[in-house]
């Protein structure tokens, strides 16, 4: 009875790991949280029963590349870049992961003719290294349904 006992609880942890990958950081976008080589853990299954919040990072797929970024406007949402400084339906909010003194965007957001206002069933990213990020600036908003999972721990340590 105990081995079958032990063979059910294995098949429970094999299960759970199934929905957690593992991925390397490649890439300078996501500096200072993150550097190259750093080791990601992500919950594929994390969205299904949990929604999306400004300040999650994400994995999602774009166009065959896998991107690592900062989720920053949700649906519905109203965003603005100016300089440095990311306006969410008119008010600045604060990015307490980018560290002081980086260089400003210097691309701001929405470019002449585009919507600022994040589509249903889309979102808002950003890399924390913004003079250094390939994000929604350039490849448009994200849907969700290309999100392949959340960060939950970089370097065996849990993100918040």
């Amino acid at each position: 009875m105990n081995w079958m006992l032990a063979a059910v609880i294995a098949l429970g942890i094999i299960n759970v790991s199934d929905d957690v990958k593992s991925y390397s950081v490649n890439g300078p976008s996501m500096q200072p949280t993150m550097m190259a080589g750093d080791h990601m853990a992500v919950d594929k299954h994390y969205y299904k029963e949990n929604d999306f919040r400004r300040g999650d990072i994400i994995i999602f797929q774009k166009d065959d590349v896998q991107f690592v970024k900062r989720v920053i406007g949700l649906p519905r949402e109203k965003v603005k870049l100016e300089g440095d400084q990311v306006y969410i339906n008119g008010k600045a909010i604060k990015e307490t992961y980018l560290e002081k003194g980086d260089l400003p965007n210097m691309l701001n957001f929405p470019l002449r003719g585009e919507s600022n206002v994040v589509p249903e069933g889309m979102i808002f990213v950003l890399g924390d290294h913004r003079m250094n990020s390939t994000d929604s600036r350039f490849l448009g908003y994200i849907s969700m349904n290309k999100v392949i999972g959340k960060v939950i721990a970089l370097n065996g340590i849990p993100l918040d």
